[in-house]
């Protein structure tokens, strides 16, 4: 496999899963909405959200954080 096809692939998926956990987060999952990722794979990322919302204050998301 090429690098940039591995690149490309990487994204993808990384996109998938944050679209995911965005889901979770805002109570809009629905397993039926993503591809490219098995359904068993899905449920378990929203169940692991789910505990991170359990276990956490929430805060902010995506909000930008610096230090001058």
């Amino acid at each position: 496999m090429d690098q940039k096809k591995l690149s490309n692939d990487a994204r993808a998926r990384g996109t998938l899963i944050h679209s995911i956990f965005e889901d979770a987060f805002t109570g809009n999952f629905n397993v039926n909405r993503y591809s490219g990722i098995s359904r068993d794979a899905a449920i378990k990322i929203n169940i692991f959200a789910n505990q991170l919302l359990n276990d956490y204050d929430f805060v902010a998301s995506e909000a930008m954080l610096y230090d001058e």
